[in-house]
């Protein structure tokens, strides 16, 4: 349940969780969004990616977070030093939450940072939403996705509804052993059933994927810089620096 409360002080937001009855508590300052609805002065981002969820601009960096619903994708694996990928099936995945910093030269853009989360629902409905560690291969401890050979395909984008194509480009690139972690995933995922006869356990736990359905009990949590979506934002995007 969520409770606005207004006064001359200031405007606070407590959201009390419906199941264990915690309270998380953030005040809001609206002097700038007074400032927005009282000019007449608008800006021009162009067209966005599908999904965006948040986007600033710092310098000559733009930072943006675009959402993907959970959904089934058609993924692949590359055992390494194998070159192409082996195809393995329509996987079961929760939603994600992208997040690039991108720099801008030329009026072009590239990605010079980009990170993943799960999240248990398909949207940020509260800066307080939980993100999570997306279960796949290629993701680094603190959610930067590895790109590999696919770095290419980050580069000289010509607007910012390109990033559509990375972010499809990631779940259609072929994974791999790199970086596959069973910390990936809470203890509850039930790793004996993952198959065995597979090129690598990572191979094995895609396979599983496009066998079960995803269930979010299985995603495990974030360091504190990570809980939320909006610690996320502040710690990547560098806020109040």
């Amino acid at each position: 349940m969520l409770d606005v409360k207004i006064a001359e002080t200031g405007t606070t937001l407590t959201y009390t969780d419906p199941v264990t009855g915690g309270k998380q508590v953030k005040g809001v300052d609206l002097t700038d969004l007074v400032k927005v609805l009282s000019t007449n002065v608008a800006f021009d981002m162009g067209f966005l990616p599908i999904g965006t969820r948040y986007i600033g601009i710092k310098g000559d960096q733009t930072h943006i977070a675009v959402e993907r619903p959970a959904g089934i994708y058609d993924i692949s694996f590359s055992s390494r030093g194998s070159g192409g990928g082996e195809h393995i099936g329509k996987a079961n995945l929760p939603a994600a939450l992208f997040m690039f910093v991108l720099t801008k030269a030329n009026e072009h853009y590239f990605v010079s940072n980009s990170y993943v989360f799960a999240m248990r629902q398909d949207s940020v409905m509260l800066g307080i939403d939980g993100l999570y560690k997306y279960p796949t291969p290629n993701i680094f401890p603190d959610a930067r996705i590895c790109w590999g050979q696919n770095d290419e395909a980050l580069k000289n984008f010509k607007s910012l509804a390109a990033l559509n194509g990375a972010v499809r480009r990631f779940f259609t690139a072929p994974f791999n052993d790199d970086l596959f972690q069973t910390s990936h995933l809470s203890s509850k995922f039930p790793w004996g059933q993952v198959p065995r006869d597979t090129v690598s356990p990572a191979a094995g736990y895609l396979k599983f994927l496009t066998e079960h359905p995803f269930d979010n009990e299985w995603l495990a949590t974030h360091n504190s810089e990570f809980k939320n979506f909006d610690t996320a934002v502040k710690t990547i995007f560098k806020h109040g620096e």
